[in-house]
C-alpha cells in the first residue's frame, strides 16, 4: 500500500533549533517558521514511499524532517541527497540524539539507536536507506 502525506508543519519548531534557523539547502536564515516559504522537506524523497513496494523505513520520521526555503525544495524536488547533504543530516540527527528535548527519544526509536555505539547505529541507519533508494 502507497503511503499518504500526513501535515508536517507542526514540527517546524522542534527541528528549527537544529538548524540553528538556518535553510538545510542554501543555509540562508529561515526568517518567519510559521510563513508558507518554510517547509518541511524529506531529505529522502517522500517519493520513494508512494510507490506502493518500498520496504523501508517511515521517511515521514523526524530523522529523515528538514527546514528549507520553497525555492530551495523545490530545486532538490525529487532528488536523492547528495554526499554532503546525508553528512549534514547525521551531524544533525546526532546533535538532536546529544540533547535533552523529546524529540531525542524519538530519534532513538525510529532509528534503533541507543545505547552503546548509537552514532554508529545511526550512520548505518542512513547507510541503508542510501542503499535502499539507490537501488530501487
Amino acid at each position: 500500500v502507497a503511503a499518504q502525506r500526513v501535515p508536517l508543519t507542526s514540527l517546524r519548531a522542534s527541528i528549527d533549533g537544529f538548524q540553528y534557523g538556518r535553510c538545510f539547502y542554501c543555509h540562508e536564515p529561515l526568517g518567519d517558521l510559521d510563513g508558507p516559504d518554510i517547509h518541511v522537506d524529506h531529505v529522502f524523497p517522500f517519493k520513494w514511499m508512494t510507490t506502493g513496494s518500498w520496504r523501508g523505513p517511515d521517511l515521514n520520521g523526524v530523522w529523515n524532517l528538514v527546514l528549507a526555503h520553497d525555492s530551495c525544495n523545490r530545486k532538490k524536488w525529487f532528488h536523492n541527497p547528495t554526499d554532503d547533504e546525508i553528512g549534514r543530516l547525521i551531524a544533525r540527527n546526532d546533535a538532536i540524539a546529544e540533547s535533552p528535548v523529546p524529540l531525542r527519544r524519538t530519534l532513538e526509536i525510529a532509528m534503533g539507536a541507543s545505547g552503546p555505539a548509537a552514532s554508529d547505529k545511526r550512520r548505518q541507519f542512513i547507510a541503508n536507506v542510501q542503499n535502499l533508494t539507490t537501488t530501487g
